[in-house]
C-alpha cells in the first residue's frame, strides 16, 4: 500500500464517498440519510478521506446544522459516516482524519460538534466515551463575544472530561 493522503475530497468526489460508507457499513447511506447522501442534498458534508492514489481508505464526514436556542443559533457539526476500508484498519488512518474533522470544525466557527454511534471509540478524540450523551466545547471567545448578551442566571458548566 502507498501512503495515503488526509485531504477533504471535493463534490466531484461525493459519489466514491458514499461508497467506502456503504461498503463499511453494509447498508445504502442515500437511502438511510437522504438529506446528506440523496442525488441532490439539502445539506452538503464536508469529506475528509485518507486517499491511496486515488482510492478512499477511510472517511470522517461533517454534516453542517444549525441549533437553536431560545433566541440563540449555534453552528454545530454532525460527524458521521465515521469509517475505515477493512483492509486499511489499524493504521492510523482515522486519527489523522478525526484530528482533521475537528480542527476544520474548530477553524469555521463550530460552536458544537455532535457524534453517534460507538460513542467509547471516540473518547480519543475528545468526545464524551459513553452513553446518550453530546460532546460540547465552548471556548472563552464563544462566551465572551458570542454569548456576551445571554442572562446567564441559573446555567453552570462543568468539566466531565474525567468522566466523574
Amino acid at each position: 500500500m502507498n501512503e495515503c493522503k488526509l485531504r477533504i475530497a471535493p463534490e466531484s468526489e461525493r459519489n466514491k464517498c458514499i461508497e467506502l460508507a456503504n461498503l463499511c457499513f453494509g447498508f445504502n447511506f442515500r437511502t438511510l440519510l437522504p438529506k446528506a447522501y440523496a442525488d441532490i442534498p439539502c445539506m452538503n458534508p464536508t469529506h475528509y478521506v485518507a486517499d491511496d492514489n486515488g482510492d478512499f481508505k477511510a472517511l470522517v464526514d461533517v454534516l453542517p446544522e444549525q441549533l437553536t436556542v431560545g433566541d440563540i443559533v449555534l453552528k454545530t457539526g454532525y460527524v458521521g459516516s465515521v469509517c475505515v476500508h477493512p483492509e486499511s484498519r489499524s493504521q492510523g488512518l482515522m486519527k489523522g482524519l478525526m484530528a482533521m474533522a475537528n480542527d476544520g470544525m474548530r477553524e469555521n466557527g463550530t460552536d458544537i460538534a455532535f457524534l453517534n454511534g460507538n460513542r467509547q471509540r471516540y473518547q480519543y478524540y475528545g468526545y464524551h466515551p459513553a452513553g446518550k450523551t453530546y460532546s460540547f466545547w465552548i471556548s472563552g471567545d464563544n462566551w465572551t463575544h458570542a454569548l456576551k448578551d445571554i442572562n446567564a442566571d441559573g446555567i453552570s458548566f462543568e468539566d466531565i472530561s474525567s468522566g466523574t
